[in-house]
């Protein structure tokens, strides 16, 4: 079921977000951003967006997923392949190997 398995997650998704906020505050000199954009596929986690926008004070639109615009160059020969943010680690990975 899956509303048994996000009820799990909530908690580790919650220090999970916290973590990553307090991360980018850090690397931005101790400020928020004004805006996020978030790949792979841990972000299609329903509420991840919302939360991480929540642990930087800032509006949830400001927090988007990224997925297929990231991949435009990325050509797959089976077509039915969909584009989409739980491609982009692995295919940034082999990118950077080749």
């Amino acid at each position: 079921d899956p509303k048994e398995v996000c009820d799990l997650l909530e908690d580790i998704m919650e220090e999970e977000t916290s973590n990553i906020a307090e991360k980018i505050i850090e690397l931005n000199g101790g400020k928020s951003v004004s805006a996020v954009f978030v790949v792979g596929g841990g972000g299609k986690f329903p509420s991840y967006t919302d939360k991480l926008a929540q642990h930087l004070n800032i509006q949830k639109e400001r927090v988007a997923l990224r997925g297929e615009e990231v991949l435009g160059e990325v050509h797959f020969l089976p077509e039915k392949i969909k584009k989409d943010p739980l491609l982009v680690t692995p295919i940034g990975i082999c990118l950077n190997y080749y």
